[in-house]
Parts: C-alpha cells; sequence; structure tokens
C-alpha cells in the first residue's frame, strides 16, 4: 500500500487486493484504519540511513468480510512532490499462526503421555545426548530429568564397572 499523510490509500497493487479481499477501486481512497489495526508503536516509527520506517511489526488486518488477518508489516515513510508518504508492505501470517497453535497443541498432548506414564521414557541426538526425558526415567536413573539434558547418555546409563572402572563407549 502507497499511503499518504493522512493515512488514506493511495495506491494498492494485486497482491493487497488480493490480502484485504477488495479491488484496487474499492481499497483506494479508504482510511488504512479500516484495513489494519496497528500496534501502538507504530506512531512513533524509528529513523535508520536518514529514513523514517517501521520494521517488522505484528498487526491485525481486516478481510472483506471483517475476518481478521494475522499480518506482519513493514513500512517506510518518504516525501515526494505531493509530500509525505508511506510504503507499506504485508505478510499474511496466518497459516503460521496456524501452525504454531497446532505445535503448542501437540506439545501439551506429548507433555501429558510422558509425564503420565511409569515407564522410563528419554530421547538422545546423534551423539547420544539426552534431549528429553521424563520424570519416570529421572527417577529410574536417579536424576531429575533437566539433569539429564545434554548429558551423555551413556555415561548416565552405563558409566562404571563393578571395580569402579569406566565402560567405554562403543564407536
Amino acid at each position: 500500500l502507497i499511503l499518504n499523510a493522512e493515512r488514506q490509500v493511495l495506491q494498492v497493487n494485486k497482491a493487497g487486493e488480493r490480502l484485504f479481499g477488495h479491488s484496487a477501486q474499492g481499497i483506494m481512497g479508504r482510511p488504512c484504519d479500516s484495513l489494519i489495526e496497528a500496534g501502538r508503536e507504530s506512531g512513533n516509527p524509528q529513523t535508520q540511513d536518514g529514513r523514517t520506517r517501521i520494521d517488522l511489526e505484528e498487526v491485525s488486518g481486516h478481510g472483506r468480510d471483517g475476518e481478521r488477518i494475522p499480518l506482519l508489516r513493514s513500512a517506510v515513510m518518504f516525501n515526494d512532490l505531493d509530500g509525505a508518504l508511506s510504503l507499506e508492505a504485508f505478510i499474511d501470517l496466518t497459516e503460521r499462526k496456524q501452525a504454531q497453535e497446532k505445535f503448542r497443541r501437540l506439545s501439551e498432548y506429548n507433555d501429558l503421555v510422558l509425564n503420565s506414564t511409569d515407564e522410563g521414557i528419554f530421547g538422545v541426538d546423534l551423539e547420544m545426548r539426552c534431549t528429553f526425558a521424563n520424570p519416570a526415567a529421572a527417577r529410574i536413573l536417579g536424576y531429575s530429568p533437566q539433569e539429564m539434558l545434554g548429558q551423555d547418555i551413556h555415561q548416565l546409563i552405563h558409566a562404571r564397572n563393578e571395580d569402579g572402572s569406566p565402560i567405554p563407549r562403543p564407536d
């Protein structure tokens, strides 16, 4: 979007038309606030390299039917013969937000499963360092889950022979 000093839309590209669900004619001349709800920090942009800009701010947009659209916004303000203008670019974050919520729910479910069993369960990375351990695994091995994280699992499980000498790690 290109906006004037009063934040009216002067120009919109095809991506903006698709994002907001209106034709260019339906968007141009409208106040930008009818399309997005900018955060409080928007009114106080930073100055960098002699240009006033807003770097990557999350805002909410409004689609054609009033549905909320999570957006990532970047803007640069400049002057031309017609006065102060701003160029604002938006990225639709809908899919990203949905994926984050799905990941959060899956993580919560996994935590419930891991923490509700009496079976010891732990995971390791390619270097055989512990990446997670449920409370049962930690209790069985005599550690807390936090003490196990990042440790060589071989050292935690097979640390010593009966005579106290270390058991060598197989290659």
